[in-house]
């Protein structure tokens, strides 16, 4: 990619690899909206996070703003990639593998008039007639979604 196209998927990701940061990212994300309005100062994030390093935190967070981060003069807050990061690994699609045993539904196929099946498999939810083989449904699934 160019600098015209953006920041480059590997150098986006990279800016994740380090544990500081994404205790930060959590940090923001976890913080009651009520009681911080969405943003948080400096110092409330670095508490937060619980990172003594008032030097080492600024570098780690400073990493961060434009990227993930969105820094205004009431504080920092995530912005959007930032907020669909922090959902996604809470989700588990990075870190959580699960198996799940395939459900018979109360829905019939449409087709051949069989219970439908539930199947889940590499984070994605099938839902499929088991006899004439007929899909339904194919969508992403997080892990924690089937654990729960």
């Amino acid at each position: 990619m160019t600098e015209a196209d953006g920041t480059d998927p590997a150098d986006a990701f990279g800016l994740i690899a380090d544990e500081t940061r994404m205790t930060i990212l959590r940090a923001l994300a976890e913080a009651p909206y009520e009681e911080y309005g969405g943003s948080l100062s400096f110092s409330e994030l670095r508490s937060r996070a619980d990172v003594r390093d008032s030097g080492k935190f600024n570098y780690h967070l400073q990493q961060l703003v434009g990227q993930f981060i969105r820094e205004t003069d009431d504080g920092y807050s995530l912005n959007y990639a930032g907020d669909l990061l922090y959902r996604t690994v809470v989700a588990g699609f990075f870190t959580d593998q699960t198996d799940a045993d395939d459900v018979d539904t109360d829905s019939r196929c449409l087709d051949c008039e069989t219970g439908l099946e539930t199947r889940y498999e590499d984070t994605r939810l099938h839902i499929a007639c088991p006899e004439c083989g007929r899909e339904y449904q194919d969508i992403p699934f997080p892990p924690t979604a089937v654990e729960n």
